[in-house]
């Protein structure tokens, strides 16, 4: 193969790679279990079948029975994240579950509870409200869950402060993509390219299962 067949090869895959960013963004910034199967299902063909149950809290959650993404998706959807943020990837993309859950209900990537609203598990545990920044309060703790708004029902993300000291202190699992650490505000929840959480709520609440 010659120099300009793979400039032309990189050029065109680097573009491709742009463009599934931007849709990935668009998507991820805030979704619902129902707008996440409908949405995997038209760009992968995968059927996502769940189970609607209660969880802690009484919380309404998609437990996932089936339908994932395969070694090259995932490969994929990795590499759209980093292109764009300063990440670490601490678990793989996958329809298991969502931001939500994993920072409220089960730190874990064996989770497979989708939850919508945590509304329920943020109640009574509030620490501080701050503009969103990457300078953490000094009276946030590791382990506090961090709740990404701008009004009562604008509240797209929810993250977990794994280390305060770390370069990327945040834990959060972007919707369909990724468990990632990153920096407080080194998300597409924060670079407004759909909309811009204002604000950072720190709690403080007991492990959930």
């Amino acid at each position: 193969m010659d120099f300009k067949m793979k400039t032309n090869i990189k050029n065109a895959s680097r573009g491709i790679l742009i463009l599934l960013t931007v849709v990935l963004t668009v998507f991820m910034v805030a979704c619902s279990n129902s707008d996440m199967r409908s949405w995997v299902a038209s760009q992968y063909g995968i059927t996502v079948n769940v189970q609607v149950v209660t969880v802690a809290s009484n919380t309404t959650a998609h437990k996932w029975v089936s339908g994932d993404f395969n070694s090259y998706q995932i490969n994929q959807l990795n590499d759209a994240a980093s292109n764009d943020y300063d990440i670490s990837i601490a678990g793989n993309p996958t329809t298991k579950y969502n931001c939500h859950s994993y920072a409220w209900h089960y730190q874990n990537i064996n989770n497979i509870h989708w939850i919508n609203d945590p509304v329920e598990f943020r109640k009574n545990h509030v620490i501080s409200s701050n503009p969103a920044s990457n300078t953490i309060p000094s009276s946030v703790q590791n382990g506090d869950r961090v709740d990404y708004y701008n009004s009562g029902s604008d509240r797209p993300h929810s993250a977990v402060v794994i280390n305060k000291s770390s370069t990327r202190p945040f834990a959060s699992k972007w919707s369909f993509g990724g468990l990632y650490l990153h920096k407080p505000t080194d998300t597409p929840y924060n670079d407004g390219v759909v909309s811009y959480s204002a604000q950072f709520g720190y709690y403080r609440v007991s492990s959930y299962m």
